[in-house]
């Protein structure tokens, strides 16, 4: 549950959005399922004791300022995407944070993924990646728009759509030599090995099946308008809610969440410019911001931000900014 939790609190520290939702799957696509019965047949039920702690960090989200988004017999990552084309449509930049492959079709040049995954991390002392279009192309060998027809050859064990005997590399290099999945079926006989054409000569049914079902269903009317989204963390009920689990380090975390959130609206502050940002948000910054002080002012946190700025230069920004704002608010 902290690990979920905690990702999602890094990712409001460290890219600070202004917009955003967490979306959960409720029920399969019925289109899916009549075209594949099997489709994410082999995936273990939740255990029980999951059960309670899924239902606790859906009451979480809100505190964390996102609003929990769902609609029956929808995958999330449809609805990701339906928003995720809407915003661009929009000229929004958006940051799907998501491990799931279909998600990686959507990026371009208004859209990264966000990931904790290991293997995309630059350094294990990383804790996450965000992935444009070059860094998407070089994990899959092909540009975001094809990674769609590489999982249609290869498959996906995950959720149970059966691949055509081609592994994934082998897949993405199929479809740089010969282009998009129509163009390689109605050139089959320049495919090099005698082995591979078989392969896909018999699978040819199959592929194109996988294909429709690996394909994101982005025609769902927003059941939430984007400008809906506006993220209002509820920073004193979180700092509550956590303190009530002795979350230590996920308090740390929100902690310095909240005093980031301060000193990027400090200026609106000091200036009273604050229209965009609103009030009952900026009262739950003060009041949350006002306990992070007391924290701060008794435990030694190193490195808190960068090498730049030294614990004791952000407490003295802190201190200015709380006696010249909070109290004269």
């Amino acid at each position: 549950m902290t690990d979920i939790t905690t990702s999602t609190v890094r990712f409001l520290r460290f890219l600070q959005p202004e917009l955003g939702a967490v979306f959960w799957d409720e029920g399969l696509p019925q289109k899916r399922v009549e075209l594949q019965p099997a489709y994410k047949e082999t995936r273990k039920e939740m255990p029980q004791p999951m059960i309670p702690q899924l239902d606790y960090i859906q009451k979480l989200v809100p505190l964390l300022g996102f609003k929990n988004i769902s609609l029956p017999n929808t995958e999330a990552d449809d609805l990701m995407g339906c928003y995720a084309l809407a915003a661009q449509k929009r000229k929004i930049e958006v940051v799907l944070a998501t491990n799931d492959k279909d998600l990686f079709q959507l990026v371009g040049p208004t859209t990264k993924i966000y990931t904790t995954a290991k293997a995309d991390l630059a350094s294990p002392k990383d804790t996450f990646a965000l992935l444009g279009e070059e860094e998407v192309t070089a994990k899959w060998e092909v540009p975001p728009r094809l990674i769609g027809d590489v999982l249609a050859i290869a498959g996906d064990s995950v959720d149970n759509i059966p691949g055509a005997g081609i592994g994934r590399k082998s897949a993405a290099a199929l479809i740089r030599e010969h282009g998009e999945l129509a163009a390689l079926f109605d050139n089959l006989e320049r495919v090099k090995s005698q082995r591979t054409r078989e392969k896909l000569a018999a699978a040819r049914e199959q592929i194109l099946q996988n294909r429709k079902m690996v394909e994101l269903d982005c025609k769902t009317d927003l059941p939430v308008p984007i400008d809906k989204l506006r993220i209002q963390p509820q920073y004193p009920a979180l700092l509550a809610a956590l303190e009530k689990c002795e979350f230590k380090s996920l308090l740390q975390e929100v902690r310095l969440a909240i005093f980031q959130n301060f000193i990027k609206f400090r200026e609106k502050f000091r200036t009273g410019d604050d229209r965009d940002c609103p009030n009952q948000q900026v009262k739950a910054i003060r009041a949350a911001a006002r306990s992070y002080l007391r924290f701060l002012l008794g435990v030694r946190c190193p490195n808190l931000f960068s090498a730049d700025r030294t614990p004791s230069a952000l407490l003295a920004i802190g201190k200015r900014d709380f006696e010249s704002t909070l109290t004269a608010r």
